[in-house]
């Protein structure tokens, strides 16, 4: 699919957060911030928490957008940062690039590097298939 026809979905970014696949919900708090639920499961721990997302940057001429990410739990620690999600031309589709900047705290970070960089891989993988998925059903 073409880079434009794929910004169409990306740069609405409820429906991007739904193709991650531990979001439960998404509701918008104002135009550019979004209140998020998500459930996922590192190595033995479950967690079950709620964050914000808040639009950083849109570039609709570069197809990219950056958003900021706020998780804070007081049961089970949280995550800070930002992602970057850009769309480049590769043969006749799409080129999906996500860069992804956060650092964890609490029980989060006490799992360790490994569980959560595999989650994380896990993650990705599932949602670059679900915005596959997403983007076929729109066109």
């Amino acid at each position: 699919m073409s880079a434009p026809r794929l910004w169409v979905i990306l740069g609405d970014v409820p429906q991007t957060a739904m193709c991650i696949p531990s979001i439960d919900s998404v509701v918008p708090k104002d135009k550019d911030t979004w209140t998020g639920r998500f459930k996922v499961h590192i190595g033995p721990i479950s967690f079950d928490m709620v964050g914000t997302v808040t639009l950083l940057e849109k570039v609709p001429d570069d197809h990219r957008l950056s958003l900021g990410v706020e998780v804070d739990d007081s049961r089970t620690g949280g995550l800070h940062g930002a992602i970057t999600v850009s769309l480049g031309a590769f043969g006749t589709g799409s080129l999906l690039i996500v860069q992804i900047d956060v650092q964890f705290s609490g029980r989060i970070d006490a799992l360790g590097q490994p569980f959560v960089e595999q989650k994380a891989r896990e993650a990705l993988e599932q949602f670059a298939e679900n915005l596959g998925q997403r983007a076929a059903q729109a066109f």
